[in-house]
C-alpha cells in the first residue's frame, strides 16, 4: 500500500476511535494503538507534528487545495479558519507572524502550536463576519460569538501580505476595498446562493490577477482561488501559478506519516 493509501486508512481508522472514545474535539494526547504500535501524532514531510484529531485529514487538504511557498519570510499572514493548524504551522516557518483566526478549535490549535514549540503564531478565538453575534458551527460545535471584519482582523494584525480564507460562506463578508493592501489570497468561495462572478469581480476591482479550481475533494459548491495583486511583480505572478500546476501534475503531496510515540 502507498504512503498516502496507509495515511487514509490509518486516518479513517484513528478518526473513527477518535469519536468513539473521546469527546468530538480532544485537546489532550489520543494514544492509538494499531498492530501492537502505539501512536499519539502525526508528522509531515517538514516535519511538523500534528496530534490526531477528528480534522487531521484537513492537513493534507490545505496542501492539496492551496499555494504558500511564495509566502516571503517578513510577510505577515491570516489564516480565517485555523481550524487545528494545517495552514498556519506550516506559514509559521515561512513568514514573519501568523495570525490564526479560528473561533471552534481554539485549544486545539493552541495544542499544535505548542506540541511544536512555535512562538510566532498568535491564535484569535473569532470569527469573520458583519460585525454581529452569530451562531458559528461544524459538525456537533456550536458557539455564538462577535464576528469581526477583515478590517478589524487586518488592524489587529498592523497589516496583511498573505490572506488565506476558508470559513464557510463567511468571505462573502470581504469588499473588494478591504482586499487592496493584501498581495495574495488563497480562499475558498462558498456558494451562498450567489454566482461565483459576483466574488470574483470584487478580485478584479481590487486590482487582482486569479484563477480558481474546484477544491480536491472535488465539490462542486466550492472553488479555490488563487489571487496575487496585480501591482506584484510579474514573476511573482507568474511564479505562484508555476508552482502550483507543477504540484499537481507531479501529484506532490505532504504526506503525514504516522509515528510512533
Amino acid at each position: 500500500m502507498s504512503l498516502k493509501g496507509r495515511f487514509d486508512y490509518y486516518t479513517r481508522i484513528l478518526n473513527y476511535l477518535v469519536e468513539k472514545i473521546s469527546p468530538p474535539y480532544p485537546t489532550d494526547i489520543i494514544n492509538v494503538r494499531i498492530n501492537q504500535k502505539l501512536f499519539d501524532y502525526a508528522v509531515t514531510n517538514e516535519g511538523i507534528k500534528y496530534r490526531f484529531h477528528p480534522m487531521l485529514n484537513t492537513v493534507n487538504q490545505v496542501f492539496d487545495d492551496y499555494v504558500m511557498d511564495d509566502i516571503k519570510k517578513n510577510d505577515i499572514v491570516i489564516d480565517i479558519g485555523g481550524c487545528i493548524g494545517g495552514f498556519s504551522l506550516p506559514a509559521s516557518r515561512l513568514s514573519s507572524h501568523v495570525f490564526s483566526v479560528e473561533p471552534i478549535f481554539v485549544d486545539d490549535i493552541k495544542d499544535q502550536i505548542a506540541l511544536n514549540g512555535i512562538e510566532n503564531v498568535t491564535v484569535i478565538p473569532d470569527a469573520l463576519g458583519d460585525g454581529e453575534v452569530q451562531e458559528v458551527c461544524w459538525m456537533t460545535e456550536r458557539v455564538r460569538i462577535k464576528t469581526r471584519s477583515l478590517t478589524d482582523l487586518i488592524k489587529q494584525a498592523g497589516r496583511c501580505d498573505f490572506l488565506k480564507c476558508d470559513c464557510e460562506g463567511a468571505e462573502w463578508n470581504i469588499s473588494a476595498v478591504e482586499l487592496k493592501k493584501i498581495r495574495r489570497i488563497e480562499m475558498e468561495i462558498h456558494d451562498v446562493g450567489k454566482p461565483f462572478s459576483e466574488m470574483l469581480k470584487r478580485f478584479e476591482s481590487a486590482g487582482f490577477s486569479y484563477y480558481t479550481h474546484y477544491p480536491s475533494d472535488t465539490s462542486d459548491d466550492v472553488i479555490i482561488l488563487h489571487a496575487i495583486n496585480s501591482e506584484s511583480p510579474h514573476d511573482d505572478l507568474a511564479g505562484f501559478i508555476i508552482k502550483d500546476r507543477h504540484k499537481r501534475r507531479l501529484g506532490k503531496e505532504n504526506m503525514l506519516e504516522i509515528t510512533n510515540s
